[in-house]
């Protein structure tokens, strides 16, 4: 009996068709009146949930800059925690005149003293108010002034607050005219009701209850697996290599006499050509980088991770990555310790 071939429903990255709709056509040389009648809407629903996935993809990709506006972040924080910490250890000068300026100076940013706890979106308006604090003339420019020390300076860390705000804010407003609105729904849920859809089209079409009825049925089917078998290569060769990504290095383990199993943290840097702002037709390129997830972009196993000895850990790609990467490292015997765990 001939059989639909089995659909990867993840080999639909970019909300392709799998054929089932398109040999719905009356155009079709052979008539399909009878799977019309046999699967419904099946085939358009088929084709709509293939559609939100595509939406889901959409959104995803537009969210590479989330992590980009966190190391924003980070770096904000630091600038004002080294400001903090410099104006504090000036209120213990011995000259009055410092040490005055730096308490002053010290009163007016602790009015943030929570600034490094707020989400970024909250903190910019903070840190606004402290450049404009020392910026607008007055007592506080002055402060700032007396307090100018040896690198890194007071007024060039006030400086670097500056350009960090400014840095952060263009990378949200970047990630908002880039991305629309999150689909309400998920990765799992979507490719769920995809593959729920294809069983029922499937269970109906292997169970050969039109094939009597429509002429030319084993044609009909090898259309339509032919074009499935496309999409299943063609998902293969999409996907991203695991072995060219970057796990973390495992530090040396000390035996037990039970499994050791260390989680590396795994980096993927994806390479992307950009187009230069300042150029009509020159690209550059642009370094994306993904902390990949385990049990979502990726699962680990082990060998030889009992023993004294050299050990592995081997990353095996799943859903979107494929191959695998092994990371090697050493379990020793802990040093004077008086261990006899060891026969």
């Amino acid at each position: 009996m001939y059989q639909l071939e089995s659909l990867n429903y993840r080999a639909l990255p970019n909300g392709a068709h799998c054929g089932f709709c398109s040999h719905f056509s009356e155009n079709v040389a052979i008539s399909p009146q009878a799977f019309r009648e046999a699967l419904g809407e099946l085939p358009a629903k088929f084709d709509a949930t293939l559609a939100v996935e595509k939406s889901l993809l959409d959104w995803s990709y537009k969210s590479d800059l989330t992590k980009q506006i966190k190391d924003a972040d980070k770096k904000l924080d630091l600038t004002i925690v080294t400001l903090k910490s410099l104006v504090k250890t000036q209120t213990y000068s011995q000259t009055a005149t410092i040490a005055t300026a730096a308490t002053r100076v010290y009163d007016m940013l602790s009015k943030y003293k929570h600034i490094t706890n707020k989400p970024y979106t909250d903190k910019i308006g903070d840190v606004e108010s402290i450049l404009r604090n020392v910026k607008a003339g007055g007592t506080y420019a002055n402060d700032i002034t007396t307090l100018a020390l040896p690198e890194p300076t007071i007024t060039s860390l006030i400086s670097n607050l500056g350009t960090n705000v400014v840095s952060l804010k263009a990378l949200i407003i970047q990630r908002g005219t880039q991305q629309q609105k999150k689909p309400d729904t998920t990765f799992i849920k979507v490719r769920r009701e995809i593959e729920t859809i294809y069983h029922q089209m499937a269970k109906i079409i292997n169970s050969g209850a039109v094939m009597g009825t429509l002429p030319h049925f084993e044609i009909f089917i090898e259309l339509i697996n032919v074009e499935i078998k496309v999409l299943n290569s063609e998902y293969h060769k999409t996907r991203l290599d695991i072995v060219h990504s970057e796990p973390e290095p495992i530090e040396t383990q000390y035996y037990t006499g039970k499994p050791i199993n260390p989680t590396p943290e795994v980096i993927y840097k994806l390479e992307r050509k950009k187009k230069k702002e300042d150029g009509d037709d020159e690209y550059e390129t642009e370094i994306i980088t993904y902390v990949l997830e385990p049990g979502k972009d990726y699962y680990l196993k082990y060998k030889d991770n009992i023993e004294i000895g050299n050990a592995q850990c081997i990353v095996s790609g799943i859903n979107k990555y494929k191959g695998t990467k092994i990371v090697t490292f050493v379990i020793e015997r802990r040093k004077n310790t008086g261990d006899s765990t060891e026969n």
